[in-house]
């Protein structure tokens, strides 16, 4: 019977043990910690009488709310996302002396509500003469620095993605459509592209040794034109990117001109159902993440 009682004990301990979480001290000075974030755990900070402790959450937090289950024995200030803590005598009432902050007597709970996250502290206070005992793991705390390891990896990913989807973007413009013509008026070759083609979406127009960019223009079926937005190929400034696929495009600069003619013509073009025509890359509104699917 003693048996069972004892290791019902010991389990209830070692629960007990398991919910708190004593930051890690840095390698250059034990007194400078380090916590990861977990919503459930309870984070323990040693404190001295005489000494304050800084505590560091999330640079893109803002501290809300503190309580604590002794108010009177703790001086609390906070300011954006870091919280100052020392332990502070208590006033003496009817002529008597100033309560002292007393190891064991001082200690007490903290909880703080941020704009994100809940916290929840355990407060303790060490004397002077054991606190250079305290090493390692049991280190006086002057900075206790959160970390999240999980929202890390989390914007990691979306990042990479992010990434790895503009990467598309920017070398997935292989010609699916090679298929055009031209002719060039007199004394208009320098206007002249070397190469032409589209992906489906935008046509790609090649002019070699960085001439200057004519003017381009959409041909309408009625031979109405219209101006066309175009910009640059960042990777090859030879290279105009024009915003549309069409049957006929009109180049002009000064007294030159030409013509551009898509002999594959396809009205309806390639069908961008993400809102792209590069395969795993789909366009979002302005404000969320470039998914990689």
């Amino acid at each position: 019977m003693k048996r069972h009682i004892i290791l019902s004990l010991l389990m209830m301990l070692s629960v007990r043990v398991y919910a708190l979480e004593i930051p890690h001290g840095s390698s250059y000075d034990k007194r400078i910690q380090y916590v990861n974030y977990n919503s459930s755990d309870v984070v323990v900070i040693n404190s001295l009488p005489g000494r304050g402790t800084r505590i560091v959450f999330s640079p893109d937090e803002n501290i809300l709310d503190i309580a604590s289950g002794f108010t009177r024995g703790w001086e609390l200030k906070y300011r954006r996302n870091i919280l100052f803590l020392k332990p502070k005598s208590i006033p003496g009432e009817n002529e008597q002396p100033p309560m002292l902050p007393k190891p064991g007597t001082w200690n007490t709970n903290l909880m703080v509500t941020t704009n994100l996250r809940l916290y929840d502290f355990d407060l303790r206070l060490a004397s002077e003469s054991n606190s250079l005992n305290r090493k390692g793991r049991n280190a006086i705390s002057y900075r206790v620095e959160f970390r999240y390891p999980k929202e890390q990896a989390e914007k990691d990913a979306k990042i990479l993605a992010k990434q790895t989807a503009l990467k598309k973007l920017e070398n997935d413009n292989e010609p699916r459509n090679t298929n055009y013509t031209m002719q060039i008026g007199e004394e208009s070759q320098a206007i002249a592209p070397t190469a032409a083609y589209d992906d489906g979406r935008f046509t790609y127009l090649t002019f070699p040794n960085n001439r200057e960019f004519p003017s381009i223009f959409h041909v309408a079926d009625d031979k109405e034109e219209s101006i066309v937005n175009y910009h640059i190929d960042p990777k090859n400034p030879d290279v105009m990117v024009v915003h549309r696929v069409a049957r006929e495009f009109a180049l002009r600069l000064g007294n030159a001109v030409g013509g551009i003619y898509n002999e594959s013509y396809d009205p309806d073009g390639i069908p961008a159902k993400e809102g792209t025509t590069v395969p795993g890359v789909k366009r979002v509104i302005k404000g969320e993440e470039i998914s990689n699917e």
